[in-house]
């Protein structure tokens, strides 16, 4: 019944604005510094130090104070600047602010947040004892870890596994650290239940689960400390943990990836690797890698390459097989990105114009182009700065009597610079048999930003009641506010 709903309001034009998005506007649309993806969402850092959000938000991954999944980005509250690092795990988010301080949202139900608590928040937390000194943030499906500015590590969540390294397998609400890394240490990753880092020797250890060889160290038994990737003692420029494998990128620029294979480590055979094996095709010329349910791989001369699972267009080469067990192309993007992010069925890039393009999965609007549908080739994230609208109503949506007025405030976020206040549309439908009659009225924000109308429903039917603010100086169209329903009799 709700997709049919949702089919007869695209129909009658209730919902085009949100599928189809106004023309960019260059002097609304920031440049981006960074790019994180998650499980289903994706968050970008602007050149200014803000945050933005897009996909699912079920768990409030989109730190916007709501848990309504949006198809265009939305700023994170509280982080429209001082930012200069994201990342984001399965269903979190984490920002590093430029004073070294730590702030995460999102899923916390095993206190993957850091905050006390295993409540989650829609809203940026900030995790205990991280107010500085902090440099790198790295969260994952059910815990997250922090690099110090000592070089030390420090991991926080679920540890059923021994994914925090402390010799236990006692989960904590709070950072605790790592006993053998308090020094040392240049970076960090995790994914899922298995934590790596970087040493300042260029060599790997790895800890947490390790059933399928997801820790590189010959065996697959789980490992509750740090140990030493095989192979790698020295002479590794980077890493990065997937679901159920983990990639290096050597000095050389060469790549080796080890655990599941699945496709995923790349080596031209779907088996197993316990120990690092050297990736088909790559073994110079690669400048970065990301790797989540799918691996992508930045090349020297600026382009993408790809492998794994292909169901979903998360190669980003067109329609493929469903499967690559070697890096493919991703279309249009031969020269000229500048960072990559994976998901889990979707990669994001950053384009030479300080642009995002997104391709694969896109259930819940992960690609932030305005639509939730599934793209095999990368599509232009809308990154025009706009308004957030949220619509409230003086009585529950539901079945009302005939004459009954019902008054809706529309409170629209950021306000607008003096002069310029946002103009709320509000549209107003009715299914007349089987025709739509649609009305839309027009006002202006008060200094408050809350754009109210009071409503009289006298005509019975079924009655939609959406909100929108319009495009001005300063911001673009926002999405459209949730629908209410009220069947008037």
């Amino acid at each position: 019944m709700r997709i049919r709903l949702v089919v007869a309001l695209v129909a009658a034009g209730i919902l085009a604005v949100q599928g189809s998005p106004p023309p960019a506007n260059a002097a609304l649309t920031p440049a981006i510094a960074a790019i994180a993806a998650g499980f289903h969402h994706s968050c970008a850092l602007t050149a200014g130090g803000g945050v933005k959000c897009w996909g699912d938000n079920s768990l409030g991954q989109l730190g916007n104070g709501t848990t309504t999944s949006s198809p265009l980005p939305v700023g994170v509250v509280g982080l429209a600047s001082g930012v200069k690092a994201i990342a984001a795990g399965q269903n979190t988010t984490c920002a590093l602010t430029i004073g070294g301080g730590v702030k995460c949202w999102g899923a916390n139900y095993t206190g993957q947040l850091g905050v006390g608590t295993a409540i989650s928040s829609s809203t940026p937390l900030d995790v205990l004892g991280m107010s500085s000194g902090i440099v790198a943030i790295a969260p994952g499906a059910r815990h997250t870890c922090a690099l110090t500015s000592a070089g030390g590590v420090k991991c926080w969540g679920a540890n059923g596994d021994g994914q925090l390294g402390d010799g236990t397998t006692t989960g904590s609400l709070f950072p605790i650290d790592v006993p053998t890394l308090t020094a040392g240490v240049t970076a960090i990753a995790v994914n899922n239940d298995d934590t790596c880092a970087l040493t300042n020797a260029g060599g790997v250890k790895c800890w947490g689960n390790n059933v399928v060889g997801a820790l590189g160290n010959g065996t697959t038994t789980d490992r509750f400390v740090p140990t030493d990737v095989v192979g790698l003692a020295g002479g590794v420029a980077a890493i990065s943990v997937g679901l159920g494998y983990t990639c290096a990128l050597t000095g050389g620029g060469g790549v080796k990836c080890w655990g599941a294979a699945n496709a995923r480590i790349g080596n031209a055979t779907p088996i197993d690797s316990v120990i690092p094996a050297d990736m088909s095709g790559l073994a110079s010329g690669v400048t970065a890698i990301s790797v989540g349910g799918n691996a992508c791989v930045l090349t020297v001369s600026g382009g993408v390459k790809c492998w794994g699972a292909d169901d979903l267009g998360q190669l980003g080469n067109g329609p493929g097989d469903g499967l690559s067990l070697v890096p493919v192309d991703v279309a249009g993007l031969a020269s000229g990105v500048r960072a990559i992010a994976t998901g889990d069925i979707h990669a994001c890039a950053i384009t030479g114009d300080g642009g995002v393009r997104c391709w694969g999965d896109n259930m819940y609007g992960e690609l932030g182009n305005g639509t939730t549908a599934v793209t095999t080739t990368p599509v232009a994230v809308d990154l025009a700065t706009r308004q957030s609208v949220i619509l409230r109503t003086s009585k529950a949506a539901g079945t009302i009597t005939r004459g009954t007025v019902v008054t809706f405030t529309a409170t629209v976020r950021p306000l607008s610079p003096a002069g310029t206040h946002a103009t709320v549309r509000f549209t107003i439908a009715r299914l007349d048999g089987k025709v739509w009659r649609l009305g839309s009225t027009y006002v202006t924000t008060d200094a408050a930003g809350r754009a109210i109308l009071p409503w009289t429903f006298a005509t019975a039917g079924s009655w939609y009641v959406r909100a929108q603010a319009l495009a001005n100086a300063s911001y673009a169209v926002s999405p459209v506010s949730p629908i209410f329903k009220y069947t008037v009799r």
